[in-house]
């Protein structure tokens, strides 16, 4: 039973509704963020504060589970975006819902931070590959110009071997700064920018940094990519972002597999209503069934991606991997005009 003490240690401003639409109680976060006194609030059908953002009727009933994003109206008059979540009181007799309100121009504001903690949390966690994989260029441009130097004490010094060890040291030097150039970029805080892009392109800047944890982890990834797929419009570090919290997501579930069936596959398809899907599919032990009506609730990974991707008109969605895993995949819309 729903307590009017339980409701209001809710941090979010909650609404009690019964299944006709009608409020049952609600918490102080709501009557202040509304402007309404609770009285004024109680047994009013939900259609009293809120309405479609073309000013029609809320046409959405109170057994809808995706969040919306709507109308609502204070006591004086004013409106203001708000996103509507509603969830069934499960065992409840009659029947009721949990409507929680959060306020859409708060949300916009805290996005962008949100997002940056995010970049920054997947970052923190790959810091330690980043450096061994670093480690690797750098190691390589001491040898060589170790060997240059022996080369250049030597009496009569190969001028053919000089220039290739400074050939090398070129390339691996282009390699380290090409490392840290989008490390940089996946850190860096910035304005949203979408352009027309394939996925493959996004995936083949961020080969480097999806095959580092995998190798430490001696993890091995297929990547699958359909040819000639049409491009999305997206802004390509924010959907990076993504697929490298899918990709770690999946080597920290391998973890306890055995070595030889630790395997992640990366696929590109096009799909019958003409959206652009990616698959990451793990050979781990997959979801609990408990869990996954709950995977992209808490935390920052899973329900930051999801967000990202619901921003660019995209959806993702979890299924069991066959024969076994976990698959994460996320669709968006093919560029307009393409």
């Amino acid at each position: 039973m729903i307590t009017q003490t339980l409701i209001d240690a809710l941090p979010d401003a909650t609404l009690i509704i019964d299944e006709h639409g009608s409020v049952s109680c609600l918490n102080q976060a709501a009557a202040k963020l509304l402007g309404f006194p609770a009285s004024q609030i109680t047994g009013k059908k939900i259609n009293f504060l809120f309405s479609a953002r073309d000013g029609e009727p809320l046409k959405t009933t109170a057994a809808d589970q995706t969040p919306i994003e709507v109308m609502a109206r204070r006591q004086n008059g004013e409106s203001f975006p708000v996103r509507l979540s509603c969830k069934a009181v499960a065992d409840s007799s009659p029947l009721c819902y949990v409507l929680s309100v959060r306020s859409a121009d708060l949300l916009n504001e805290l996005q962008p931070r949100a997002l940056q903690m995010t970049r920054l949390a997947v970052m923190a966690d790959m810091a330690a590959c980043i450096a061994h994989e670093l480690n690797q260029p750098l190691s390589a441009i001491a040898n060589y110009a170790q060997a240059l130097k022996w080369i250049l004490d030597s009496p009569t010094p190969d001028v053919a071997e000089v220039n290739e060890s400074l050939s090398e040291i070129t390339t691996q030097a282009i390699r380290a700064a090409e490392i840290a150039r989008r490390l940089r970029a996946l850190i860096q805080k910035g304005e949203s920018q979408r352009e027309p892009t394939t996925l493959d392109e996004v995936i083949n800047e961020i080969k480097v940094l999806l095959a580092t944890e995998a190798r430490l982890k001696s993890v091995r990834v297929v990547v699958d990519l359909a040819p000639g797929l049409p491009p999305v419009e997206v802004d390509r570090i924010q959907i990076q972002q993504v697929i490298l919290s899918l990709i770690r997501n999946a080597v920290e579930a391998l973890g306890e597999s055995p070595r030889e069936q630790r395997e992640i596959k990366l696929t590109t398809t096009l799909r019958n209503d003409g959206n652009v899907e990616m698959c990451v599919a793990d050979t781990g032990p997959g979801v609990d069934a408990a869990l996954q009506s709950r995977l992209f609730e808490g935390g920052l990974g899973l329900p930051m991606s999801k967000t990202i991707v619901e921003a660019h008109d995209g959806a993702l969605v979890y299924k069991p991997n066959e024969p076994r895993g976990a698959c994460f995949s996320f669709h968006l819309p093919a560029a307009k005009g393409r």
